[in-house]
C-alpha cells in the first residue's frame, strides 16, 4: 500500500526538520552564531526551500517561540477554573495543571535549554515569566473575586517571589545532568508552594508544648 503525502503534509514535515535541526545546532553554538547556511547545510536543503517557509532566522526563531508559549498558555487558560487546595497537597494529589506543565517541559527539554541557557533568547524567559504572573492574578481574582494578593505586601512582590521560585525549580530540572522524574519534581513544587522557608530549612519546631 503506497501511502501518498500531499504538499501540505511535505510542506508541515519540511517545516519541523528546520525547526528540529535549528535546536540541534544550538548545542554546540550560541543562537546568534546560527546561520542559515548552517540549518540548510546539515539538511542538504537549498536556501530558497527555507526561504518559503521563513523570511530569515529571527522569524524561525520567532515561530518557535510562539508555538511553545501558545501551548503554555493553552494549558494555564485550561486549568484556570481548579485552585492549588491544600488538602491536594497533604492528600497527595499533584495539581494537574503542574502535571501538564511539566509535561509540556520535558517533551521540549532541548527547546528549553537552548532558549534560556546563557547564549539562548534573554527575552523568551521575560515573556514567560510575564504570562505565568499574568495567570497566577488570574487565578488569585477566580479565588478572591479580585486581583492582588495580600493587603500588607505590594503585589509586585508577592508575584515575583511566587514566580521566581517556580522558574528556579524548572531551570534545575532543565540543567541536571540526570534529571529527576517528572512526578518527582512535580512532588518538589507542591511541597515548596505550601511551606515556609523556614520548614524547608527543616529546623526544629521550637514551640513549648504545654504539660
Amino acid at each position: 500500500m503506497i501511502i501518498m503525502t500531499t504538499k501540505a503534509e511535505a510542506f508541515q514535515q519540511t517545516d519541523q526538520l528546520i525547526r528540529q535541526t535549528f535546536i540541534e545546532l544550538g548545542a554546540s553554538k550560541p543562537i546568534s552564531k546560527i546561520t542559515i547556511s548552517d540549518i540548510t547545510r546539515q539538511l542538504g536543503m537549498n536556501r530558497g526551500t527555507f526561504y518559503l517557509h521563513y523570511i530569515d532566522k529571527a522569524a524561525l526563531i520567532t515561530a518557535i517561540e510562539t508555538d511553545f508559549m501558545t501551548q503554555l498558555t493553552e494549558i494555564l487558560d485550561k486549568e484556570i477554573g481548579e485552585t492549588m487546595h491544600i488538602e491536594n497537597y497533604y492528600a497527595g494529589f499533584p495539581y494537574p495543571m503542574l502535571t501538564e506543565i511539566f509535561e509540556l517541559i520535558d517533551q521540549q527539554r532541548a527547546l528549553l535549554k537552548l532558549l534560556v541557557g546563557p547564549n539562548g533568547d534573554p527575552y523568551f524567559i521575560i515573556g514567560v515569566r510575564e504570562l505565568l504572573l499574568k495567570s497566577l492574578l488570574q487565578q488569585v481574582a477566580h479565588l478572591k473575586g479580585q486581583a492582588g494578593f495580600r493587603g500588607d505586601l505590594p503585589d509586585n512582590y508577592v508575584g515575583e517571589i511566587i514566580v521566581s521560585g517556580i522558574l528556579d525549580i524548572v531551570m534545575i530540572w532543565l540543567n541536571e545532568a540526570k534529571p529527576i522524574s517528572k512526578a518527582a519534581v512535580i512532588d518538589i513544587m507542591m511541597k515548596t508552594r505550601f511551606l515556609s522557608p523556614y520548614q524547608l530549612l527543616g529546623l526544629p519546631d521550637n514551640k513549648k508544648t504545654s504539660d
